[in-house]
């Protein structure tokens, strides 16, 4: 979904197929990576979850935040046509506490949303050096 996003604003327009009022949680892809890592080398169990349990964002809010790097518009769905799209679970939190109880140390310096999504947009080659949004 979030590349979809990029992509459609570089084009000048997201649009929507509701309201986006569905909540996620999102983790930059090193944070993703070093967790990995620390399971892999330290780890006391076999299985974790992996995955964003902070700074909860609608799918509205995300659209409008990839939107704000490229001037785009975000043109809201009609929430009755969603009735003919598979349902997604509303709101998607995993549960990290194996994780942080195991590793005290995690979250400390997670890469916040917005600076994980300029990243992103720009490992694309889609933003000049000079943006500072």
């Amino acid at each position: 979904m979030l590349q979809e996003f990029i992509f459609k604003a570089k084009d000048g327009c997201i649009k929507m197929l509701d309201k986006g009022q569905s909540k996620r949680n999102y983790l930059y892809i090193s944070d993703s990576v070093e967790i990995m890592l620390k399971i892999i080398l330290d780890g006391e169990s076999f299985i974790y979850n992996i995955g964003g349990d902070t700074e909860e964002v609608s799918i509205h809010d995300l659209a409008k935040k990839v939107a704000s790097y490229f001037d785009a518009k975000v043109i809201l769905g009609n929430d009755k046509k969603k009735e003919s799209i598979k349902k997604a679970p509303n709101t998607v939190r995993l549960c990290m506490d194996k994780v942080r109880s195991e590793f005290t140390d995690f979250g400390s310096e997670i890469t916040p949303l917005d600076v994980g999504l300029k990243n992103t947009i720009k490992w694309y080659n889609l933003l000049g050096e000079n943006n500072d949004k």
